[in-house]
């Protein structure tokens, strides 16, 4: 694999670490308020194979943390649960809610499945589901986690 910039390296920290904004990572890497040319310098960045090749490594890191600290989607979706039904600001409850919809997939048109891991196994497809087919399976979930 090819050698990283500092700079590439910065950007591929904060890629994983912010959710996959790509635009973001790079204004923050490359230290620029243009969005424009954050949007598409990050576009560029993330096609070069050893950019995507660190991403997975990041990844891989990350996971492997998460599985050292005992973090799983069913705990941090009780974690998001008790934000979002308890006593916080509004600001925090909706960010608890927006995360809550990116790991459901309820506000990804580009996520087709989303992975519950309950009592059984399964993938879910979403690419089909109609808003209410998943606002019903977020309840579903919710209710799952009381």
């Amino acid at each position: 694999m090819k050698n990283l910039t500092e700079k590439e390296i910065r950007f591929v920290e904060e890629y994983v670490l912010n959710g996959y904004v790509g635009s973001r990572a790079y204004a923050l890497a490359y230290s620029t308020d243009n969005k424009n040319l954050a949007k598409a310098e990050a576009w560029s960045l993330l096609r070069k194979p050893h950019i995507q090749e660190a991403i997975s490594a990041s990844e891989k890191s990350c996971r492997q943390i998460a599985r050292e600290m005992s973090l799983d989607r069913k705990s941090i979706l009780y974690e998001l649960k008790k934000i979002i039904k308890g006593d916080y600001t509004a600001k925090d409850r909706l960010a608890g809610i927006n995360t809550f919809c990116k790991l459901t997939g309820g506000f990804s048109p580009d996520k087709s499945e989303v992975d519950i891991y309950f009592e059984k196994k399964e993938k879910i497809d979403t690419s089909n589901m109609s808003s209410e087919q998943i606002r019903e399976l977020q309840n579903a979930i919710f209710a799952e986690l009381t």
